[in-house]
């Protein structure tokens, strides 16, 4: 049997310089994927919550707040497709934006639609 050696005469090592590529990362990615269900990552005490984006505004906001959720996805009936993030943060942005003074009624924005605030965040980001 014979040994393979470098070119100064010493035994090579197979494995000396092993880099790791793309594909070899992704076959790791992929068979942990495979051997672990969706559950495996979920507390067994934890809440999901997900919004339609036309729902109010108001009943958002209480539902994060009654299910003590900082954050919840958002599903487009439309689109069939989740679009994004609700956060206690958008709130926050939101009220910012609007609110200008006391004498704004600051309920009307308990009528908008998270859908409308999608679209007026989008707006002011382009």
């Amino acid at each position: 049997m014979e040994t393979a050696t470098s070119s100064d005469g010493h035994p090579a090592l197979e494995n000396e310089h092993h880099q790791e590529t793309p594909e070899s990362n992704n076959s790791v990615y992929t068979s942990f994927m495979k051997s672990h269900r969706c559950y495996d990552l979920i507390p067994t005490s934890s809440k999901l919550v997900v919004f339609d984006t036309s729902l109010q505004v108001k009943k958002a906001f209480f539902a994060l707040v009654t299910n003590g959720v900082r954050a919840a996805p958002l599903w487009d009936s439309k689109k069939q497709s989740f679009v994004g993030m609700l956060t206690i943060t958008d709130f926050i942005n939101i009220l910012h934006r609007y609110y200008k003074s006391a004498l704004v009624q600051i309920y009307e924005l308990e009528e908008h639609k998270i859908e409308t605030w999608r679209a007026c965040l989008m707006l002011s980001l382009h």
